[in-house]
């Protein structure tokens, strides 16, 4: 069996405290220059962009006759588009279903999954009932 000793002893001795923030191989400064004037946000922002897809420009057959309109990222689901038609037009969530040329267009689904849709600024009509 160890002794108790064997396991309370320090081990500070073997390991080395970390470099300075900033600092490079041989603890010299990193020359930051190359990000200077860079805006990381934007860069993120058009890279979601770019994965998300073109737009999908949907005018809505709302149950009251009335009309609206959304433009969607193409990789957009069906749900967060169902969720923003409560938000904003008061349509039932739970109520909903919503078709695009008879086509019942099914929560999980992105847009991207369903033949149909048109992007580019062609407009898609979707019936919403309720």
């Amino acid at each position: 069996m160890a002794d108790a000793d064997e396991y309370s002893s320090s081990s500070s001795s073997n390991w080395d405290p970390p470099a300075d923030e900033g600092a490079g191989e041989g603890g010299a400064a990193m020359d930051m220059s190359q990000f200077e004037g860079h805006d990381r946000y934007a860069d993120l922002e058009q890279k979601e962009r770019e994965l998300a897809g073109e737009q999908v420009l949907m005018i809505f057959a709302l149950p009251d006759g009335g009309r609206a309109s959304g433009s969607f990222p193409h990789g957009q689901t069906v749900q967060f588009v169902k969720i923003w038609l409560e938000e904003n037009h008061g349509v039932d969530y739970e109520r909903q279903t919503l078709k695009l040329d008879g086509q019942v267009l099914i929560d999980p689904l992105s847009l991207n999954d369903i033949p149909g849709f048109k992007t580019g600024g062609v407009e898609n009509t979707v019936l919403v009932e309720a």
